[in-house]
């Protein structure tokens, strides 16, 4: 055949020009015979490879498969899973309640609100904004949710801080009508209607009067502060109800178990304080990283060439957090929740609707759905999504219960977080036709939940089985 592709040649450069097409055709002719003998020789060689095979050479398909496993052909789940082995499954455990379609809470129903605008790029937009705005700001500064019932001191301290946006559901089911307030605690906590922040005195703006049984939903910054008083039958405005300032919902040691775990080893603040930003923040990684390390995947690369980069790392899919979805309910609640055990990473889950706990420190009762983590870092470039933040937001709804357990050891329960409604009720020492009170003047610092009420009574708020109205607001208030 070779002899064939050299002669093919000397006729091409004699005859080029002249007759073309003949030492093409020539040398397709001697490749064709070249091929035919080259696949018997094949042929030949692999039949007498698999006669000595047969009777004493060791075979070659160990080979084989450890040569498809390093260039990851048909084994990318198997390497995978011999670095990083995923968590224990929870298959052995129900599906947690998830909220039922059909029968919406009625704070979250279709035709609570403006969909078309909820669901806009408009929305989309001030929200990113605002993030863009808080990565330069950070959060640590960031109050705390607050809500008082029938408070017997002063106002709510004022911290300047602000935070995202969110909204603010509120319930009247005391016996009198309520005046929803804004206080501009930077004008000397001057009071305006919480619909239209530019009315004072706020009972002046009837949409700011809640009758029982009525409900709103608020636009808020996590920051401001907001007073619901009563409106007496003179038309004159009464003593105030509660108090309420949204902000970051503290997540605790709930159960006051013991505890052990290890702190991130770090120079001393002076010493961190005088590096540039991108130094600190390298060292306080590596710390994290040594206690706290984000689970990760590699990336099966090609076959490796000389110059070819290191195989690429992402988290792993148990660990990733939910994707947002495009097309929301009403009234979506955007709750932030700061980590505030000291040295102690956290996992948060989802545990459906209305769960309660097995116990203090309990196990999953129901296969809990993975949220995202709250690590140690208090100031990290993009606490939205840095794995070692201790602050993070989720968009939920009322009556999802979220679960906080160790990041070492995800069977113990240290808190957990139901979202509801902020309900208005009558203050035990003004209530006229009742002897004896039942509220609770203050709730646990972070946690808006309605006082007094059983599991089936809540269970019948969330369905919507009340009379009452919603009013569609929105608060226009400066930052």
């Amino acid at each position: 055949a070779s002899g064939c592709v050299v002669v093919a040649m000397m006729i091409h450069k004699l005859l080029w020009r002249r007759m073309l097409m003949l030492p093409v055709a020539f040398q397709l002719l001697c490749i064709i015979i070249g091929s035919s003998s080259s696949s018997s020789l094949v042929v030949n060689a692999d039949t007498t490879a698999a006669s000595a095979s047969s009777a004493s050479a060791p075979t070659t398909e160990g080979k084989d498969d450890r040569v498809k496993f390093r260039r990851g052909a048909d084994n990318k789940s198997s390497r995978r899973d011999k670095y990083y082995p995923p968590p224990p499954t929870r298959n052995d455990l129900p599906l947690c309640p998830k909220m039922n379609m059909t029968n919406l809470p009625k704070y979250h129903q279709f035709d609570q609100c403006d969909a078309i605008y909820h669901n806009s790029d408009t929305k989309r937009s001030l929200r990113h904004t605002r993030y863009h705005s808080l990565l330069q700001t950070g959060v640590l500064h960031i109050p705390d949710e607050k809500t008082i019932r029938c408070p017997a001191e002063g106002p709510i301290e004022w911290q300047s801080t602000f935070g995202h946006d969110t909204k603010w559901l509120v319930e009247n089911q005391s016996s009198r009508p309520a005046v929803v307030i804004y206080v501009d605690a930077s004008n000397n906590g001057k009071e305006y209607s919480a619909f239209h922040p530019d009315v004072h005195p706020p009972h002046h703006d009837p949409d700011a009067i809640l009758q029982p049984g009525e409900f709103v939903a608020l636009d808020v910054f996590e920051g401001h502060i907001f007073y619901v008083r009563e409106l007496l039958d003179e038309g004159q405005l009464g003593d105030i109800l509660l108090q309420h300032q949204p902000g970051l919902i503290a997540i605790q040691n709930r159960y006051g178990l013991e505890l052990s775990c290890e702190k991130p080893k770090l120079p001393p603040q002076r010493h961190l304080e005088a590096l540039p930003r991108a130094k600190q923040e390298s060292i306080v990684h590596q710390a994290l990283e040594r206690i706290d390390p984000e689970p990760k995947t590699k990336i099966t690369p090609p076959p490796k060439k000389p110059l070819d980069p290191p195989p690429e790392e992402k988290r792993h899919p148990e660990y990733e957090r939910s994707p947002s979805h495009r097309e929301e309910l009403c009234h979506t609640i955007y709750k932030g929740f700061r980590n505030t055990i000291d040295g102690c990473p956290l996992h948060m889950y989802y545990a459906g609707m209305l769960t309660t706990p097995s116990g203090n420190g309990g196990g999953m009762v129901c296969a809990e759905e993975f949220k995202f983590h709250l690590g140690l870092h208090s100031m990290p470039d993009d606490y939205m999504f840095d794995w070692h933040s201790k602050t993070k937001f989720e968009s939920s709804y009322v009556g999802h219960t979220f679960h906080a357990r160790l990041a070492s050891d995800p069977k113990i329960l240290v808190d957990s977080y139901t979202l509801q409604p902020t309900i208005i009720h009558d203050c035990p020492s003004r209530k006229k036709t009742r002897a004896k009170a039942t509220e609770s003047e203050v709730g646990r610092i972070g946690t808006i939940q309605p006082i007094g009420l059983n599991l089936t009574a809540q269970q019948e708020l969330l369905g919507g089985n009340t009379t009452g109205t919603q009013g569609a607001v929105n608060v226009q208030a400066t930052i």
